[in-house]
């Protein structure tokens, strides 16, 4: 084999490495955001729901719909897709794989400190991210009802 040959090989090597690193590191963001939302899906949602609608009682009236528009969003790919690549960014595979354990084991006894470090900081990251989504979600279902309503 010539030199270049041996180049590619390596190349192709380290590439299926990294593929396999980043797909190990998106099956462990996939059931942390699973696991959590069998945990406290609804939950959330009515959240956002009675947020949404108590600061805007012109809203009120469209609880249901909202409900259903929030859910069916949060059931998107895309939403789920979008959650994955944002628990990515903020946490490595090992501390997702930390803060899996935390949640599948709540009791905070049998976990170290790091861990439970771990799970707070995705608490801070995520329940900020939570507030933009809420008032993403309001200035949108705003224009929808504005729209339906004949005003622009």
């Amino acid at each position: 084999m010539n030199l270049v040959t041996k180049l590619l090989c390596l190349l192709l090597f380290f590439s299926a490495c990294s593929l396999a690193v980043d797909q190990s590191h998106h099956n462990a963001a996939h059931e942390l955001m699973r696991l959590l939302q069998q945990k406290s899906g609804t939950l959330f949602i009515d959240t956002v729901v009675h947020t949404i609608t108590r600061s805007d009682s012109a809203l009120k009236k469209h609880e249901l719909d909202i409900y259903t528009l929030i859910q069916t969003y949060l059931n998107s790919p895309e939403y789920k897709e979008t959650r994955i690549n944002a628990i990515m960014y903020y946490f490595s595979e090992p501390e997702i794989r930390a803060i899996v354990k935390v949640v599948k084991n709540p009791s905070f006894t049998n976990h170290s400190p790091e861990q439970v470090a771990l799970f707070k900081k995705y608490e801070r990251v995520f329940n900020r991210l939570e507030k933009e989504f809420i008032e993403y979600m309001k200035e949108r279902l705003k224009i929808k009802y504005r729209r339906e309503s004949g005003l622009h």
